[in-house]
Formats: structure tokens, C-alpha cells, sequence
């Protein structure tokens, strides 16, 4: 099984989730995404989560973001890296199913080692009839 790939400077790494619970994720298989498998966080409320572990190599300045695939049936989660939140919320629903990246802008690590990476469910687009997410994967740039 699969999970979150995580790109950064080259290097392609898969990691499995934690998630609240009463909640499920499960990988599924997707040719269209990073390394052919789907992280996808089934949710029913506002404030479910899912929780990957990054590892960052580096202390520094980063623009983070996720390639995530949109859905008219999805939820709009903020992203929490070790509890602090980062960027705007992110809707991933949307009319029409395809992938798209998204920035949470720049984040600063004082060291490198592993980080919480957390995306936990702010509501959802009154069109949509679940809080699902679906997500591909993180990208780490350091910018200094």
C-alpha cells in the first residue's frame, strides 16, 4: 500500500497517515497520481484530520504545497504544521474532477527532522454532499 508522496529537491518519499478518529483513509490506486496511489481522508464533520509526518532536511525558509484532485463532492481543510496553522484554508471541491496545486506559502523550520503536517476539515462548499479529501502530494522549496 501507498501513501502521501512527499517531493522535494528530487527525491520522491511515501508516508502513511494518521487520522481522527471514527474517520477512514485509504490509498487508492490512480494513474494520474505521483507514484500511482491517492491518499484520500473520508471525513463527516468539521475538525476531522488527517496527519502525514514530514521530514524536512534542512532548517530554512520553504514554499509549501499540494497537489491535490478536485471533486464536486469535497471538503475545505486547513493546513497545521506542528499545530501552528499555515496559509489559507483550501476548498478541493470543484464542478469538474481533475488535479491542481496548491500553496500554503512560506513556512520557516528553525531545524530540520520531522514535522506534523496536518489537514483538518474547516466546512465544506454548500454544493458539495461530503468532506473528503483527496490528496497526491506535498512539495517542500527551499527558498533560503
Amino acid at each position: 500500500m501507498r501513501g502521501l508522496v512527499l517531493m522535494r529537491e528530487g527525491m520522491l518519499r511515501t508516508f502513511l497517515p494518521h487520522k481522527s478518529a471514527g474517520d477512514t483513509s485509504v490509498n487508492s490506486a490512480d494513474a494520474a497520481a505521483s507514484g500511482g496511489s491517492l491518499s484520500y481522508g473520508n471525513f463527516n464533520a468539521v475538525g476531522d484530520w488527517i496527519q502525514y509526518t514530514v521530514n524536512v532536511p534542512s532548517a530554512g525558509t520553504y514554499i509549501v504545497s499540494s497537489r491535490v484532485k478536485k471533486h464536486p463532492d469535497r471538503g475545505t481543510a486547513q493546513l497545521y504544521i506542528d499545530g501552528i496553522a499555515q496559509g489559507n484554508s483550501v476548498d478541493q471541491r470543484q464542478s469538474s474532477t481533475n488535479y491542481t496545486t496548491v500553496s500554503f506559502g512560506e513556512v520557516t523550520f528553525a531545524s530540520p527532522g520531522n514535522k506534523q503536517f496536518r489537514l483538518q476539515i474547516t466546512g465544506k462548499d454548500p454544493s458539495s454532499n461530503s468532506y473528503t479529501l483527496a490528496n497526491d502530494t506535498f512539495s517542500l522549496t527551499k527558498i533560503n
